[in-house]
């Protein structure tokens, strides 16, 4: 993905800036955007950790949450069941 590569690059550049905690939110959708949900996830968990009282942080938890959950495995029924 052409979006999380650029991330990458300039993140280093904002990091103390007041324009970084945007930047790491928009990092980490993207890596879950491609399907990266194991570092999705780690960059999520970072935000909430990093800025507990934005107001971006209530949906980096959810973030979080969706990615391990895309992470779980998934259980499929040995006899499915009827309709």
């Amino acid at each position: 993905n052409h979006a999380s590569s650029l991330f990458e690059i300039v993140m280093p550049s904002f990091t103390g800036t007041s324009k970084y905690d945007t930047i790491l939110v928009c990092y980490a959708k993207s890596l879950a955007e491609i399907g990266d949900y194991y570092s999705a996830a780690s960059y999520f968990q970072n935000y909430v950790k990093t800025f507990p009282s934005s107001d971006s942080c209530e949906v980096c938890q959810f973030m979080a949450g969706y990615c391990y959950y895309m992470l779980s495995p998934k259980i499929q029924s040995i006899h499915p069941y009827p309709l």
